[in-house]
C-alpha cells in the first residue's frame, strides 16, 4: 500500500507554505538533498487523524525508508519525529547517514507535517512574504490557491537557468528565462459545474507580459500538435487546451481554463471501457495458448448457443463460475437462464451504458470470421479487427457476434464526429471515425479467413 495515496483519499483539504533555497546545486549537493527546501504542511482530515490509517503506517514505523519515534503524546495531540536513517544517494556512492529532519504531528482532524526550518503551531501557518500573505487573505474562500514568489525567489531562478544553459536546446531556453523577469504567479481553482482555473503572472515590465502572453499561445499549440493521449483522454485535453484564454494588462498576465466537470467523468468512463476491452482480448489470448484456438468456433460436444464469453471465463478470474456452467446446453437453458440472472455479468463485458452496474446486457461483439488462432490471420494481429461495440446489446451468455457487412453497416450510420470503438487481435483498442474512408475499414475487417 502506498502511504502517501492513503493520505491524500483521508484528506479533505490542504494547505501549507515551501520556502526554497537560494542555489540550485542545494538540490545536487549531497550535503543538502535531503533537505532541499523547509516546508510546513497541513491536512485537514474527513475524521480523527489519530484513527486514519497514516497514523497506523507512522505508529508502526513503516513508512517507506523513514524511521520515526514518538517524541510527545497527550491527550490531544500526538507527534512523531523522522530519524536518520542510512541512504544510497548515487549508484556509485557510499551510503551515508541522511538526516530526515521533519515531524509529523497528529491533532484532532489535522496532520501537520514541518520540515526543521519551521516550528509547530496549532493555529497559524509560519510566515510568508508579505506579498504571498497578502494574497492569502484575499483568496481564503478559493476552491484551491496557490501563490508562488518569484522576487522573493530570484537567486534561485538565476541559479535555475544558468544551470539550465548549457543542457536545454536553444529554442527551450526563451520559456525558461522568462522565469527572471516575473515577480509574482498565483493560480486559483473554482469548482462548481465545470472548474475553472485562473493562473496569474505579474511581470517586470509590460512588454515582458505582452511577451509572455506570446509564448502561451505558442505553448497551447504546441501542445495541440502533441497530444498523443490514448483515445478518451486525447479528447478531454483537446477539450481544455480549446478553452485556455489569455489576456493582458499592463504587467500582468491572466490564463484561464476550464473544464467541464463531465469531461474527466466521462474520459475515465471511456478509458476504463477501453481497458475492459483489453482485458477481453488477453482473455482469447490465453484461451489460445491453452486450447490451441481461439474460443469463437464451437468446441465439440459444446452447444452452439452459447456465448465464447463464457467460455473464457477461466481466463478472466471466474473458474467458479465457469464450471456451473452447462457448456452443452443453449444459454436460455433452465440452468444457464438462471445464472444469467442471479450472477452479475464480469465487467469486463460492460460497455459504457453499463459501466459500474451489475447488469446482464453487452455489445462486446466478435466479429465472424474463419480465424482459428494467432496464426491463421495473414493480414497481422494489429491490422485485423476482432471485436467492435456494437449498437445491439444482449445477455452476454448469448451470441451476438456480427459479420464484417454489419459492422459496415453500423459504420455508415454515424454522424460526423462519432465513431467505432474496436479491438485488434493484438490487444490494442482505437477509434474508427465516421471521417474514415470505408475501404480502409473494409481492409481492416479483412482477416483473409472470413466466412
Amino acid at each position: 500500500k502506498d502511504p502517501e495515496a492513503i493520505l491524500l483519499h483521508e484528506t479533505e483539504s490542504v494547505r501549507g507554505v515551501v520556502a526554497l533555497p537560494d542555489d540550485w546545486s542545494q538540490f545536487t549537493d549531497p550535503e543538502h538533498r535531503s533537505e532541499p527546501f523547509q516546508y510546513y504542511i497541513e491536512l485537514t482530515l474527513k475524521s480523527d487523524s489519530r484513527e486514519s490509517a497514516y497514523h497506523e503506517f507512522v505508529k508502526e514505523k513503516n513508512l517507506g525508508p523513514a524511521r520515526f519515534e514518538l517524541i510527545s503524546e497527550g491527550q490531544d495531540r500526538v507527534i512523531y519525529a523522522a530519524v536518520p536513517r542510512v541512504q544510497q544517494l548515487a549508484p556509485d556512492a557510499e551510503p551515508v547517514e541522511v538526516t530526515a529532519g521533519y515531524q509529523i504531528v497528529f491533532e484532532g482532524k489535522k496532520i501537520t507535517i514541518l520540515s526543521s526550518g519551521f516550528r509547530y503551531h496549532p493555529v497559524d501557518l509560519p510566515p510568508m512574504t508579505e506579498s504571498v500573505s497578502k494574497l492569502f487573505q484575499d483568496n481564503s474562500r478559493s476552491d484551491g490557491f496557490v501563490a508562488f514568489d518569484a522576487k522573493s525567489a530570484r537567486k534561485l531562478m538565476e541559479s535555475v537557468v544558468g544551470e539550465a544553459k548549457g543542457q536545454l536546446p536553444p529554442m527551450a531556453l526563451p520559456y525558461l528565462e522568462m522565469l527572471e523577469r516575473i515577480d509574482l504567479a498565483t493560480a486559483t481553482i473554482k469548482m462548481d459545474k465545470a472548474v475553472a482555473a485562473t493562473v496569474r503572472a505579474e511581470c517586470l515590465r509590460a512588454e515582458d507580459a505582452e511577451e509572455l502572453d506570446k509564448m502561451v499561445g505558442e505553448l497551447v499549440t504546441m501542445a495541440r500538435f502533441s497530444n498523443q493521449a490514448p483515445g478518451p483522454s486525447a479528447e478531454m485535453y483537446a477539450k481544455i487546451l480549446d478553452s485556455v484564454k489569455s489576456k493582458v494588462s499592463g504587467r500582468q498576465v491572466e490564463v484561464t481554463l476550464e473544464v467541464t466537470a463531465d469531461l474527466p467523468r466521462l474520459a475515465a468512463d471511456e478509458t476504463h471501457l477501453m481497458n475492459n476491452q483489453k482485458q477481453a482480448a488477453l482473455s482469447i489470448h490465453n484461451f489460445e495458448s491453452a486450447y490451441g484456438g481461439f474460443p469463437f468456433q464451437t468446441p465439440e460436444g459444446q452447444s452452439d448457443e452459447i456465448s465464447w464469453r463464457v467460455r473464457v471465463l477461466p481466463f478472466l478470474d471466474q473458474q467458479e463460475l465457469y464450471e456451473r456452467f452447462d457448456l452443452t446446453q443453449p444459454w436460455d437453458s433452465p440452468e444457464n437462464l438462471k445464472l444469467l440472472h442471479e450472477t452479475p455479468m464480469p465487467a469486463v463485458f460492460g460497455g459504457i451504458e453499463v459501466l459500474g452496474q451489475a447488469g446482464t446486457k453487452t455489445n462486446l461483439c466478435w466479429v465472424k470470421s474463419g480465424v482459428m488462432g494467432l496464426n491463421d490471420i495473414p493480414r497481422g494481429l494489429s491490422n485485423t479487427i476482432c471485436f467492435i461495440l456494437s449498437d445491439k446489446f444482449v445477455n452476454w451468455t448469448e451470441n451476438n457476434d456480427v459479420t464484417p457487412a454489419d459492422v459496415i453497416a453500423q459504420f455508415r450510420a454515424l454522424r460526423p464526429g462519432e465513431y467505432l470503438t474496436v479491438s485488434f487481435y493484438d490487444g490494442s483498442v482505437r477509434r474508427i471515425p465516421a471521417e474514415t474512408d470505408a475501404a480502409d475499414l473494409a481492409q481492416m475487417l479483412d482477416s483473409g479467413k472470413n466466412e
